[in-house]
């Protein structure tokens, strides 16, 4: 996949930081198709000790040293088509790191040296510490596979979900409300809604993530939402679970 999605020159956050029980997050501005967002990547640490890196961000040393105390890179995941970009950045600096990415990624990226195609199933790496859906029923390549972390009760997701705030900036929070809907609040996004080709499907796959006992969600882009977490997910798909 190319996209023009170049890191924006000002990088204001650079460590990782707490998010809950072994799970660590990072946060890079970027661009997509002018929009200036947020990218934020979820570091796991699993049961056995290694470190699962979930849509990773551009790579940098202090970012390489953080890493290095809490644990050896394990796995690389790329969650869905639209986070990729530093893939091969990461498998350079990490060779003996796993590559687990979603369905369409594994089918447009042939050349990724890719350990396994994620789905309903979690490899045995982490089985212990995550379970994950792909969710069914989108169009325009979003066969995102979503994760649920139980030792943090974190919901992990790149796409699936936004949530921007008046911490964003003007532009972001403009345009954001024009193609993923009115801010604060989280949201699945306007423009998505079109492809939904099989809203039963999509309804199911919802309607299993709303089983899972998660009380924050860790969204790719906005902030993490905290505090009646299962009901924000709730009411950003109210239009579908109606």
């Amino acid at each position: 996949m190319t996209l023009n999605l170049a890191p924006c020159a000002e990088r204001l956050r650079t460590m990782l930081e707490p998010c809950g029980d072994s799970v660590w997050c990072h946060e890079q501005r970027v661009r997509f198709g002018g929009l200036p967002l947020w990218h934020r990547m979820s570091v796991i640490r699993v049961a056995g000790g290694g470190v699962v890196v979930h849509s990773p961000t551009s790579l940098d040393a202090a970012l390489i040293a953080d890493l290095g105390r809490i644990g050896a890179v394990a796995a690389i995941v790329a969650p869905s088509w639209w986070h990729d970009l530093y893939l091969v950045d990461w498998l350079r600096a990490f060779p003996t790191a796993r590559l687990y990415v979603a369905p369409t990624l594994a089918r447009w990226r042939r050349s990724l040296p890719v350990t396994g195609v994620l789905s309903d199933a979690p490899p045995s790496l982490w089985e212990g510490d995550l379970e994950q859906h792909c969710v069914q029923g989108i169009g325009l390549f979003l066969d995102e596979v979503v994760f649920y972390h139980r030792p943090s009760r974190s919901l992990i997701v790149a796409d699936l979900l936004f949530n921007f705030s008046e911490e964003d900036a003007w532009l972001t929070r403009r345009l954001a409300s024009i193609v993923i809907g009115p801010y604060p609040g989280c949201r699945f996004a306007r423009m998505y809604r079109p492809f939904v080709l099989h809203r039963r499907l999509f309804r199911d796959s919802i309607e299993h993530i709303l089983r899972w006992d998660f009380d924050q969600v860790i969204v790719g882009h906005g902030a993490v939402v905290r505090g009646d977490a299962k009901e924000a997910v709730r009411s950003a798909f109210h239009w579908l679970l109606r």
